[in-house]
């Protein structure tokens, strides 16, 4: 679906497959972020933990920037 690359003075490269819709797209990008944080942070990029926090980090960002209630669903994201 995506991965990353390091190209060099701090940039990175996502590249996340088109056809995603909206929810799968927000939780694979918070995915791959979480390994780019990774490698900043000089530590073992675990897919594990990419896996065990890509929601949470999807959902915070779907109630900060796209309105979504505190209470508010993942399912919600598939709504355009």
């Amino acid at each position: 679906l995506a991965w990353t690359d390091y190209e060099g003075d701090g940039k990175f490269f996502i590249e996340i497959e088109e056809s995603l819709d909206r929810k799968k797209f927000i939780i694979t990008l918070c995915h791959e972020m979480i390994h780019v944080c990774q490698f900043l942070a000089g530590v073992e990029v675990s897919e594990l933990s990419a896996y065990h926090y890509e929601e949470v980090l999807a959902e915070q960002f779907y109630q900060e920037e796209l309105g979504g209630s505190i209470n508010g669903s993942l399912s919600d994201l598939n709504e355009d």
